[in-house]
């Protein structure tokens, strides 16, 4: 798709748009709760050639007095491979309803 993209407009930018289960991180208090390891294997690192710039979508989340907005800060830093790194789609979630 890449190729077919820069064939029509080479100074097109090219990016996906990766979630926090892109990157192989869990939080603490997850295997705790019971929540599943996902993991989509959408490596940044391996993506790069093809990409101009990483795009994340981050969502931090409330359980109670915690969060998981360390979490979020590690997955932004583990998608930096020498790209920029854009926070495309963001929302504070709150598990059981909205904050």
């Amino acid at each position: 798709m890449v190729e077919a993209v820069r064939a029509m407009d080479p100074g097109h930018l090219i990016t996906i748009g990766l979630t926090a289960q892109s990157l192989p991180f869990q939080e603490r208090g997850a295997l705790e709760r019971g929540e599943w390891f996902i993991y989509t294997s959408f490596s940044p690192y391996e993506l790069l050639p093809w990409l101009d710039f990483v795009a994340l979508h981050l969502y931090p989340e409330t359980h109670g007095e915690q969060s998981n907005v360390d979490l979020m800060e590690l997955v932004l830093r583990g998608a930096y491979h020498g790209k920029p790194v854009v926070i495309e789609e963001t929302f504070p979630l709150a598990v059981g309803g909205l904050p």
